[in-house]
């Protein structure tokens, strides 16, 4: 229902509290609308014809009348109204009310057949009220009510959102905001920054009437206040989900990572060049600004997750495209789940998100897990903080889980959906113990259609040197399921962990010899067993003989493995005699197949290029080529920063970022690179 229906149903509520008028109301009675918040019509009473005008706060008789102003009464206060109003446009017009001793008790102020001001007295308290609405062209979409004491002090502003719910009320002292909530959830307090700049500094409301803010705060009230302490303390108060998102949405702030801390990472060989700096929960809680904790997605996931955790909920940090996020599930009585996430994007339960109009069919849960983790990544969807363009992604056999095992570390493991639902299997995932294989058994036995456990039991036995359990599981994989190499591929390797290289071998070879569709994948891997032997008999000629033949064929053959690229890289770099002429040939060969190539192997090969062989001048070759023939949406944001950082001309570097930005829009990366070279011109 639109507003201009409300407000005529509110016209009608009025004239039916008139039991005065209600006797002289006939079907024959004509209600004509003026405006969008006027109803008129008229009653015979005593033989006389009577006018009245409706409005959503009374009902006015009509005394005199004339095209620009009425001399209107409300018979049930006695009020006589002055109403003056615009000959050109009859939705706008102005009310005086007076009282029996003539003095104004109230003046209200039209616009597009809306109340725009009212101005009246409250007679309990002695104050003065204005009520404020902002309007659009279909009517208000959120008031305001100001408080005034007799000597014309204001003493609070009340806030009210379109449904009219109480949003705020503002005082001189601090403003407290409802948040939809019967009672306020946060107090806001100006503050002055260092250079005199204005901002609010946040605390949540509890519910004990007490509050609490970020730790800078609480160590004002406690000195000797831990982080941990502090992470008890968000556990306590944060018990439900509207909790944890008000939370997020007033004391933490989005912000990309501590500029000093992702340098750092570049350097760390296990996490990648480029990669995000992960924060610890307790280096978010103090990494805070204008009052407010900073932090990126995986910042936020990894807090949320923290203090779910205080709370002995199962929540985990999962990745998709761009983005991650803490999610964790729960399974009702009648065994549907109820998946929850918890981010940048705010708190998602079944696919609706805390603070929009819920979907009642979404509030029921969902029969499967898989359904229930999807309707979580619907928003995705569209971009938000976090990300900078919409992701279509669905959730299958698994999720990549992230977490950090020490400061400045991180770790990604795929683990299966059960994960959710199975709290061992995580910690099975973390322990070397026969506690893991036990698990691993178990759940392999409970979910036979699930390859990923036994993938994992396999694991788990050959990081125990249990190798002949470990090649009885991939035997029992590449039986169910023949068609799939990357088990005959588990299977080669564990051969290599029990040092049977010579099995291996031939295993390798009668694999490449079986399986055509995948003897690429199968040759690649002999050169990691020649390789492997080369190591442990400490004699190069093994790798480089063995090795070079297979390398320099998948190559001919286009092979689109970054791996293939790397190793070769290496055995080249070797040959010191030699290099630069094979290297020489390498690079012809990369040009002739480029087209064949995806933009990651080749920006690994161009990695290759300027690191291994000291060639910076061929890895930006290799990036102008990428730059130049491949579409630019398709390239990773890597591709546009580390071509810009080859390039020396700084128009060429603005150039590059902003072709990247042309094709990413308000990606956060490209426009830092984009401000620090703008501000070095």
């Amino acid at each position: 229902m639109n507003n201009v229906a409300k407000d005529y149903l509110a016209c009608f509520s009025q004239i039916e509290t008139r039991a005065d008028l209600r006797e002289h109301i006939s079907p024959s009675t004509k209600f004509i609308a003026q405006g969008t918040t006027r109803v008129t019509f008229s009653i015979r009473k005593d033989g006389k014809k009577i006018n009245y005008v409706a409005t959503p706060d009374d009902v006015l008789r009509v005394v005199q009348s004339s095209p620009t102003e009425q001399l209107l009464v409300d018979d049930s206060t006695g009020l006589e109204v002055h109403e003056e109003m615009n000959r050109k446009d009859p939705y706008n017009f102005y009310r005086t009310y007076t009282d029996p001793e003539g003095r104004t008790v109230r003046t209200t102020d039209y616009e597009l057949g809306f109340k725009r001001t009212d101005w009246y007295y409250n007679p309990e308290t002695g104050n003065k009220i204005r009520e404020v609405s902002y309007l659009n062209s279909i009517g208000p979409i959120h008031s305001e009510e100001i408080i005034f004491n007799e000597n014309g002090e204001k003493l609070e502003v009340r806030n009210y959102s379109e449904n009219g719910e109480l949003h705020s009320i503002r005082t001189p002292e601090y403003t407290d905001i409802f948040n939809g909530s019967e009672q306020a959830v946060i107090r806001a307090y100006e503050r002055k920054d260092a250079a005199g700049n204005t901002y609010f500094e946040k605390v949540m409301l509890n519910d004990t009437g007490g509050d609490f803010g970020n730790i800078e705060l609480e160590r004002q009230r406690n000195p000797e206040m831990t982080d941990d302490e502090y992470l008890d303390m968000l556990a306590r108060n944060l018990d439900s989900p509207e909790k944890f998102q008000v939370f997020f949405e007033n004391l933490v702030t989005y912000l990309h990572d501590d500029p000093a801390k992702r340098d750092a990472t570049y350097q760390t060989p296990n996490i990648g060049e480029g990669a995000d700096y992960w924060q610890l929960p307790t280096e978010t809680i103090n990494r805070i600004e204008r009052g407010k904790m900073l932090g990126d997605c995986d910042d936020y996931a990894f807090l949320a997750q923290e203090i779910l955790a205080r709370q002995d909920v199962s929540a985990y940090v999962i990745f998709t495209p761009g983005h991650a996020v803490c999610v964790y599930v729960k399974q009702r009585p009648d065994g549907r789940y109820d998946a929850h996430s918890i981010g940048t994007y705010g708190v998602d339960i079944n696919g609706n998100r805390l603070g929009m109009d819920p979907d009642p069919e979404k509030e029921k849960g969902y029969e499967t897990l898989q359904d229930a983790l999807n309707s979580l990544m619907v928003k995705y969807r569209n971009p938000d903080t976090g990300l900078d363009s919409g992701v279509e992604f669905e959730i299958e056999d698994t999720v990549k889980v992230l977490s950090i095992p020490s400061q400045g570390a991180q770790f990604r493991t795929d683990m299966p959906l059960e994960v959710f639902t199975e709290p061992l299997l995580w910690e099975a995932e973390n322990t070397r113990g026969d506690e893991a294989i036990e698990v691993y058994l178990r759940l392999s036995e409970k979910y036979p259609d699930n390859p990923l456990y036994k993938e994992k039991l396999a694991n788990k036995y050959a990081a125990q040197s249990k190798y002949e359990q470990a090649k009885n599981v991939c035997r029992e994989l590449i039986k169910e399921y023949p068609n799939e190499p990357d088990y005959k591929l588990r299977l080669l390797r564990v051969y290599q962990y029990a040092d049977e290289f010579e099995e291996a071998v031939d295993l390798c070879q009668q694999f490449i010899e079986d399986d055509p569709e995948n003897n690429q994948l199968y040759r690649l891997e002999l050169v990691s067993i020649y390789r492997s032997i080369s190591l442990v008999k400490s004699s190069a000629a093994i790798e480089n003989s063995e090795s070079i033949g297979i390398l320099e064929e998948l190559i001919a053959e286009g092979m689109d493995d970054s791996r293939v690229y790397s190793i070769i890289s290496s055995i080249y770099k070797k040959d010191s005699e030699n290099a630069p002429e094979k290297v020489d040939i390498l690079l012809e060969h990369i040009l002739e197949n480029f087209d064949n190539l995806s933009a990651e192997t080749l920006m690994s090969i161009a990695s290759n290029f300027h690191y291994t062989f000291d060639r910076p001048g061929d890895a930006a070759s290799i990036y102008k080529n990428l730059f130049d023939r491949k579409p630019h949406e398709e390239l990773p944001i890597d591709c546009f920063t580390k071509y810009s950082d080859l390039t020396k001309a700084p128009r060429d570097k603005l150039r590059i970022i902003k072709a990247g930005l042309a094709a990413h829009p308000n990606n956060s990366t490209l426009t830092i690179y984009l401000d620090k070279i703008s501000a070095e011109q």
